[in-house]
């Protein structure tokens, strides 16, 4: 049998140094392949049917009128008509404290472009938008009223 003087190459201790890199270089790799996998399943949800409500249905508000029954007193974002109006709201706030973390200007501009965009690669679900101060409404409302404006401009230049 053989020693442990005889052939050291063979058993010699593993640094723990080498270890921790190993198990950071496997960590590196299991975080990609699920942000890889959550991407992928994204891409294929299907298209939401849009819906049959006027845009008069989406802007009303107030008590017991409209799809969505909010007042103005418990939504910050209520007021902005537009999404020029709702990034002017968020620029003049400058940061907005979510349930999770807090969001900069900038980075829930970045967030409502994607939720707003039509290229499947970029896009994001409507949840990644934090509920704060009726945010996640208003852009649901605002991107309901610029589909449909959409919508009725492609109806015209096809006629």
């Amino acid at each position: 049998m053989e020693s442990c003087r005889e052939n050291r190459l063979r058993y010699r201790p593993v640094s723990r140094w080498a270890l921790a890199t190993k198990a950071l270089a496997l960590l590196w790799v299991l975080r990609r392949l699920l942000a890889r996998r959550l991407r992928r399943e994204h891409r294929r949800r299907p298209e939401p049917q849009p819906s049959r409500a006027t845009l008069q249905e989406f802007m009303q508000s107030g008590m017991g009128r409209g799809l969505f029954r909010h007042t103005r007193a418990c939504c910050t974002f209520a007021g902005a008509q537009t999404f020029r109006d709702l990034f002017q709201q968020l620029d003049a706030k400058r940061v907005l404290w979510g349930s999770q973390k807090r969001y900069t200007a900038k980075e829930l501009k970045v967030l409502i472009n994607r939720v707003r965009t039509k290229n499947l690669q970029l896009h994001l679900p409507l949840e990644m938008i934090p509920e704060t101060g009726g945010l996640r409404q208003r852009v649901k409302v605002l991107a309901a009223a610029e589909a449909l404006a959409d919508e009725r401009n492609d109806h015209r230049y096809a006629a």
